[in-house]
């Protein structure tokens, strides 16, 4: 028994030293000792809301199912689920008491009525979606009369409804039906949770649609708990408090399948492996032989934070997969956003910024006619061919689907054609097997001295939906602001 507790409180020390956000050390968390705490605590989900959470097959899965295990195994806690047909259904089990406790939404004044709510555990941005041929949106302040979907329960359609009251607005009972209302042009644009949201365009095959804008406020997700259970407030807490940087990337790549350790770095990884299982045997030797090591152990501290100098350099690798598209490992949307918001603050020459939106022609019938790992290796080839023609001072980005741009600084209208043209030209010469020869159409806008970025990224888009009504394969130059 001494030996176990040793273990565990070896592991403990190593994981909170390994972190590149610090974090409590992890202790064993009692909640049996208060009365008040039944013997097994309901919860219920949201069952439509993968990767978040889900009921698949009769499962809980999905993040906070990760959480639910971790909260069970770290604690004395005995979690029963309780099944529900939607979120609604899922409120209304809440409210009249059916489950005890849901673990992952939003506070808002009106669950203050029959809710309390832990820390934040996990947050999330959320978007805008709407069909391909509509223009980029920046945020709710830009949809000009546009109808909006939202779905029923959830605290962004709260917020919408308080703060523009103005917006007509369609209720859904949930992100899929929302996505759905656009592509029936029931609506012009959808609201949803960024990851759910992507999950379903993915796994359904949605080409028409796309994410069109971000929405503030972002998800801050939380446990909320029944009144009358208002001693678990303490107990989580305390759990979140001491959930590491590790586990929530292992929450995330759950779901969300994405590699941090490549086959480079599996050397490294046997060398955490090894000097762990050095770290537990000195434990083990020093209450089981040796009571005076405590110099050894300093010895073993310092030979940690070397291992924690290597671990840092391995999370680099998730900094990448964050402002990079894994497909083709070009820059992603959330690294544009960080850039335009860096650029935005700058005083930018006219006539030295040019901003470049292409799509690739005919897409939706590749994927249709030879499947999407076909589709897959065309976008792969596409930017592989491209991205030799670009210079350090161009930015190329992957907007979505099969959309692009290139942000192009100190170049004027003039260059960025030339480049389309180049790009053009190795395109003609491109073939690729089983599809053959692909084309793109391409939007050019320069930014002028009396507009903002983001109203040259809009001229833009436009520019290239244009170059696709002429008949694809073209290059069409934005008008100037007024013209």
């Amino acid at each position: 028994m001494i030996v176990c507790k040793v273990c565990v409180f070896l592991f403990w020390t190593w994981l909170g030293l390994s972190l590149l956000t610090p974090a409590a050390v992890a202790q064993p968390i009692t909640a049996a000792v208060d009365p008040s705490i039944p013997a097994v605590v309901r919860y219920c989900i949201d069952p439509n809301w993968f990767p978040y959470e889900s009921a698949i097959q009769g499962k809980h899965q999905g993040i906070s199912a990760d959480f639910v295990q971790l909260l069970q195994a770290r604690t004395d806690l005995q979690l029963q689920w309780v099944k529900s047909k939607n979120w609604l259904h899922t409120i209304e089990l809440l409210r009249n008491g059916s489950c005890d406790m849901t673990p992952m939404l939003n506070h808002t004044e009106e669950r203050d009525e029959f809710l309390d709510f832990t820390d934040v555990w996990y947050r999330s941005p959320n978007v805008l979606i709407s069909l391909r041929d509509e223009p980029f949106l920046q945020s709710l302040d830009h949809l000009d009369g546009r109808k909006v979907a939202l779905t029923a329960g959830y605290r962004i359609t709260s917020y919408v409804q308080q703060h523009y009251p103005a917006i007509d607005y369609l209720e859904v009972t949930d992100e899929l039906a929302g996505i759905q209302a656009v592509i029936d042009e029931q609506v012009d644009v959808f609201i949803g949770s960024m990851l759910s949201v992507n999950n379903h365009i993915q796994a359904n095959g949605l080409n028409e649609v796309k994410i069109a804008g971000w929405v503030g406020p972002e998800d801050l997700l939380r446990v909320g708990v029944r009144p009358s259970h208002q001693a678990l407030i303490p107990v989580i807490n305390q759990f979140i408090a001491q959930i590491s940087e590790a586990d929530r990337i292992a929450m995330h790549k759950n779901w969300n399948d994405i590699t941090l350790i490549d086959n480079s770095n599996q050397e490294l990884l046997r060398q955490v492996i090894l000097g762990f299982s050095l770290i537990l045997l000195v434990g083990i030797m020093y209450h089981l032989l040796i009571r005076k090591m405590n110099k050894k152990l300093l010895a073993q501290n310092a030979e940690l934070q070397s291992l924690k100098a290597a671990l840092t350099e391995t999370n680099q690798e998730l900094v990448f997969l964050t402002n990079h598209d894994l497909l083709t490992q070009i820059h992603n949307r959330h690294y544009f956003n960080q850039l335009l918001e860096r650029l935005s603050s700058k005083k930018i020459n006219s006539n030295s910024f040019c901003m470049v939106f292409f799509d690739l022609d005919h897409f939706k019938s590749i994927n249709d006619r030879f499947g999407h790992q076909v589709g897959d290796r065309v976008l792969k080839q596409l930017t592989a061919t491209i991205r030799p023609l670009l210079g350090d001072k161009h930015v190329f980005i992957r907007w979505g689907g099969e959309e692009f741009v290139i942000l192009c600084q100190d170049t004027n209208e003039l260059s960025a054609r030339r480049l389309c043209l180049e790009i053009k030209q190795a395109l003609d010469d491109l073939s690729i097997d089983p599809v053959g020869h692909i084309t793109c159409s391409f939007g050019i806008a320069s930014k002028q001295a009396d507009e903002s970025i983001m109203q040259c990224i809009e001229r833009a888009d436009r520019a290239m939906y244009q170059a696709k009504a002429n008949g694809r394969n073209q290059i069409i130059t934005a008008q100037k602001m007024g013209s």
